[in-house]
């Protein structure tokens, strides 16, 4: 009886009636999904597989300034060949350093390893080798040992060498102790190089740490520079103390070379001191560069003094070579005000 029906239902109270709606609603939300997905899988198979989730984030050129999710897909080698492209079309010298800084600094630490490997396989270009040293970089501030890990474990070579250096520096950047310890552990060729690199980066800032770590590699030419750069930086706060040190070098011809090091870094603090230091070298090539290094120093803060230095050399080709250089940095004379207009 429709009437009776219609009388019973106004009759209900008003929580009844909030479940009545409520479960209706559950139902349509069910027939409604249940059509959804019918009319997916109803799709052909090639139109399927084209049909990407609601969160699915596409990979995007990095000159289109979008961003991706935090964790997306790793690009294909398709989709880096096309980043690589893109690059290497850009005549504009600007605008590719612009390109490759953006490649650089969008991409997400997850896709790092993929780009590297990739970028590992290509000719070795300005451009390739310059995303390699950035990412190699990043990749080191963000996580040191899986980049040391990766550099090493790439094959023996050139780009090997070359990331390993690369992870090298940018961990003496972050923690020279730290960097250090791993690269303690490296095997043995690698450590060295390792070492040599961390060293000249603690040279800037610790000369003395530099030091430390350059005398305890085995003795070559590359330990040797390695020792004087880190005297030379260390001359240029405290040049008496460095000295001292310098004077305790074993090895004479090592010694003689820190010492004419120091002696040019002295220059420009105090060329009469540095003058004294380098006549008490022993002849020879050494002593001539140290000499020919302060008069070029000299000349340009006190030429007259240089001058009378200069003039008690001993005929022959240093004396000839010191005039030349001096002649050539003499400062020109300055017109009276007067004149200069």
């Amino acid at each position: 009886m429709p009437g009776k029906h219609h009388t019973c239902l106004l009759g209900m109270t008003p929580s009844c009636l909030i479940l009545c709606f409520t479960g209706l609603s559950l139902c349509i939300g069910l027939i409604l999904e249940q059509r959804a997905f019918k009319t997916e899988t109803d799709l052909p198979s090639s139109i399927q597989s084209n049909v990407v989730p609601t969160r699915a984030v596409s990979f995007h050129h990095f000159v289109s300034g979008k961003s991706r999710l935090e964790n997306p897909t790793v690009p294909s080698d398709s989709q880096w060949m096309s980043e690589l492209a893109s690059i290497q079309a850009e005549l504009e010298i600007i605008e590719r350093e612009k390109k490759i800084q953006a490649f650089v600094q969008e991409m997400a630490q997850a896709d790092i390893p993929a780009a590297l490997k990739f970028l590992m396989n290509q000719d070795a270009t300005e451009e390739v080798r310059d995303l390699r040293m950035l990412l190699l970089r990043r990749w080191t501030e963000m996580d040191p040992q899986s980049a040391a890990d990766f550099a090493i474990g790439l094959p023996t070579g050139d780009d090997r060498s070359e990331a390993i250096d690369q992870v090298s520096i940018a961990w003496a950047n972050l923690d020279i102790s730290q960097a250090v310890r791993s690269v303690e552990q490296w095997p043995e060729e690698e450590r060295q190089s390792g070492l040599r690199n961390i060293a000249y980066e603690a040279a800037r800032t610790d000369p003395i740490q530099a030091l430390t770590l350059a005398v305890e590699l085995p003795a070559s030419q590359s330990r040797d520079d390695l020792i004087s750069h880190s005297a030379a930086q260390w001359a240029l706060t405290t040049p008496e103390t460095a000295l001292a040190w310098a004077k305790q070098i074993p090895d004479e011809i090592l010694r003689d070379k820190v010492i004419g090091v120091i002696a040019t870094v002295w220059a420009s603090l105090n060329p009469m001191s540095a003058a004294y230091l380098a006549v008490t070298l022993p002849p020879g090539r050494t002593q001539d560069d140290a000499i020919i290094s302060i008069v070029e120093r000299w000349v340009q803060t006190d030429p007259k003094a240089a001058a009378a230095w200069v003039e008690l050399f001993p005929d022959g080709p240093l004396r000839k070579t010191a005039i030349e250089n001096m002649v050539k940095l003499w400062p020109a004379p300055s017109l009276p005000e007067s004149q200069s207009h």
